[in-house]
């Protein structure tokens, strides 16, 4: 729902920007002919913002159907596939110039999260790039989170995933062997985001010093 009831096409996220920047910087080598993967493409949003800033070869990978249709509906010409982010498709195989995956690796425990950046780092050529959008902690602490709400009429839902946070330190040692350098940017939102009805989703509160995102 939070993809389908937000219009992310017009209302461009700040994250979106800042891949943006990261991924076309002085171009990097990037031209019409380059293969650019999303992993987790929902709507397909971001691949629509990316296009507009470099016509190339897109391809979005989601397990919804639901989020595909959407995408196929904006951009019927990029090329959409049904998949699952632990098992990507085999002729992906060192086949992407840039991958990315954004906001998606929270929800998998760390077995899981661990295949994702194996998968990921299948699919990338040798000497390409994989941009990972999550939360890292900077300490030496890898934390596991599951939550459950209450809905409207007072029962309450089953357990979910979305909040698992991996060290610095972890992703590094699952990538260092395959990349020739992993390096963490940090992002911070440049505005206020007010709380919303469902409180799992993202707000900010400000301290004296900094707006800190919760």
């Amino acid at each position: 729902a939070t993809y389908t009831q937000e219009d992310h096409y017009e209302n461009i996220k700040e994250s979106f920007k800042k891949l943006s920047d990261l991924v076309f910087y002085d171009g990097h080598g990037l031209d019409p002919s380059s293969n650019i993967l999303d992993v987790g493409c929902a709507t397909g949003a971001l691949i629509k913002f990316f296009h507009e800033k470099l016509s190339c070869n897109y391809t979005g990978v989601d397990i919804s159907d639901k989020l595909l249709q959407v995408a196929k509906e904006n951009m019927p010409k990029h090329n959409w596939r049904a998949g699952d982010a632990l098992s990507l498709p085999t002729d992906f195989t060192d086949y992407f110039d840039v991958s990315l995956c954004i906001g998606l690796l929270g929800i998998f425990d760390e077995s899981d999260a661990k295949k994702v950046l194996n998968e990921i780092t299948r699919c990338t050529k040798k000497g390409g790039r994989a941009y990972i959008l999550s939360q890292f902690n900077e300490y030496d602490v890898d934390v596991h989170v599951a939550h459950r709400k209450y809905n409207d009429s007072n029962s309450v839902g089953d357990w979910e995933k979305g909040w698992n946070i991996f060290s610095e330190r972890t992703v590094k040692k699952w990538l260092d062997k395959d990349f020739d350098s992993v390096n963490f940017i940090d992002f911070s939102m440049p505005f206020d985001l007010p709380a919303k009805d469902d409180p799992v989703r993202t707000w900010t509160i400000r301290d004296s010093e900094q707006r800190i995102r919760l």
